[in-house]
């Protein structure tokens, strides 16, 4: 059905690679968009909890800081992430 080693030939391509594997497996679009699904959780919830660690520390350790303040570190993490995507990703960061 593919030919032999066409995973090795994607495997240069690291963001093709986990879709390709796909490829090989039953239900080829379920699984991907739920692989984009949990891509999508996994980021949000790591971005929740740097906000949270740098809430925490720029609030000297208290646990307990304001509403406004924890919505500002989210927003302000979010802004960040959005305009580093839009620069190029993980490229522009390493320029």
């Amino acid at each position: 059905m593919w030919p032999a080693g066409a995973l090795a030939q994607t495997a240069t391509n690291v963001d093709a690679l986990l879709f390709r594997f796909f490829e090989y497996l039953p239900w080829v679009k379920p699984v991907s968009w739920l692989a984009v699904l949990l891509i999508g959780v996994f980021f949000i919830t790591s971005a929740d909890s740097g906000a949270l660690v740098v809430n925490s520390i720029a609030s000297r350790g208290n646990h307990e800081s304001p509403v406004w303040q924890r919505l500002f570190r989210c927003v302000l993490l979010g802004l960040t992430s959005i305009v580093l995507l839009l620069a190029g990703g993980l490229g522009a960061c390493r320029r």
